[in-house]
């Protein structure tokens, strides 16, 4: 997926509420900034992104990696000066949870981790990102397995079997369980 200017995967500017939850969301593009999520918190109110992957999403701006990723804030967040984007939870709820985010240092107190999530083969045969051969399932020494969210399922009505639920002791981050 690409956009001539934001959010290469998600554009969310103009609705009260958004969820994204249990998400692969890799190798988007945007002209202009944020490849991957952009969320303009001045028009939605309340959004929640929870146990999903951000990653080799790409953008023009020159922010770094985090920003290509993600672009959702709130005042009361922990944001990264350099890219405006914000990780944790904002003071009305809005939050960013248990996700695997490319360029993110480390690993914040919500959860979030930025280590690479190890697909089994992100780039598939042909060796291009972000089309139908690719591979995103998990691979078992994933950091991203069992590192998500468990509670956010009576939200998204997910019983914990199947893609995007529960493979092991817990949530994984992501849409498929490990393989």
């Amino acid at each position: 997926n690409s956009a001539g200017s934001k959010g290469g995967a998600v554009y969310e500017g103009g609705v009260p509420e958004i969820r994204i939850v249990n998400c692969t969301i890799v190798c988007n593009s945007a002209g202009d900034t944020t490849g991957g999520v952009y969320v303009d918190s001045e028009s939605t109110h309340y959004w929640q992104i929870v146990n999903t992957i951000l990653w080799q999403n790409s953008d023009s701006t020159g922010q770094g990696l985090l920003g290509a990723q993600i672009h959702a804030t709130l005042p009361s967040m922990s944001t990264d000066t350099s890219t405006g984007t914000g990780t944790g939870t904002g003071s009305n709820g809005s939050a960013v949870m248990h996700c695997c985010i490319q360029g993110l240092e480390g690993k914040d107190s919500a959860g979030n981790i930025g280590d690479d999530p190890l697909f089994v083969d992100p780039a598939g045969a042909d060796g291009i990102c972000g089309n139908a051969d690719d591979n995103l399932h998990l691979q078992e020494d994933s950091p991203c397995v069992n590192a998500g969210f468990n509670t956010i399922y009576p939200y998204n009505g997910q019983t914990g079997t199947g893609t995007g639920g529960f493979a092991g002791t817990g949530a994984d981050a992501g849409t498929g369980t490990w393989t």
